[in-house]
């Protein structure tokens, strides 16, 4: 005759327990996806992927202030696919020509508090872009294309600079004016 053993017994009671709290644990994720589905689905996003994304450029209003001329470019990103989250800022580099002792890249210092913004398909966010524009054509330069990446991710699409927008290459404060050449954090909206 078998006697059972001590230590199967508590390896039962324990295997029972673990059920048990795995059991209660997927109802009480059941009740929080029913009393507040958007917080259930917020937790379970994932990042965007630039690839999911239609980002594009545009050049917006110039402005004059303290004597320098900027121009906004909008940088827009539309989610063509699930609901993904975006978080802090993307880091953009200009990329051109090297003539005329230019640099072939410039990266974009980022400014703005970045959040963590939810895209849904179809919706979109947007950065803004501050370049200074220089009336001495000898100190311009034309951007060929944006170079995007979202944080946290190794992918990067290149995308149109605005035909025709030139800049000067420099990313340094200018005094009471703040930053050129700089990207801001992304907002909710086209």
């Amino acid at each position: 005759m078998v006697q059972p053993v001590e230590g199967n017994r508590t390896m039962r009671v324990r295997v029972l327990v673990v059920t048990a709290v795995a059991v209660v644990s997927a109802v009480a994720g059941s009740a929080l996806a029913l009393h507040n589905p958007a917080k259930a689905e917020a937790a379970t996003l994932g990042p965007c992927a630039i690839e999911n994304l239609s980002t594009t450029a545009t050049d917006e209003e110039m402005f004059e202030k303290g004597g320098e001329f900027f121009e906004n470019v909008r940088l827009t990103y539309t989610n063509k696919s699930a609901t993904c989250t975006l978080s802090g800022n993307p880091v953009v580099a200009l990329t051109g020509p090297t003539t005329g002792g230019w640099k072939q890249t410039v990266n974009l210092p980022g400014t703005g508090t970045a959040t963590t913004l939810t895209l849904a398909r179809g919706e979109s966010a947007h950065s803004t872009i501050r370049v200074r524009l220089l009336p001495e054509e000898e100190h311009m330069w034309q951007p060929a294309a944006l170079r995007v990446r979202l944080q946290g991710t190794a992918a990067a699409a290149s995308v149109a600079w605005p035909e025709g927008l030139t800049i000067r290459q420099e990313n340094r404060t200018l005094p009471g004016l703040g930053l050129p050449n700089s990207i801001g954090a992304p907002v909710l909206g086209a």
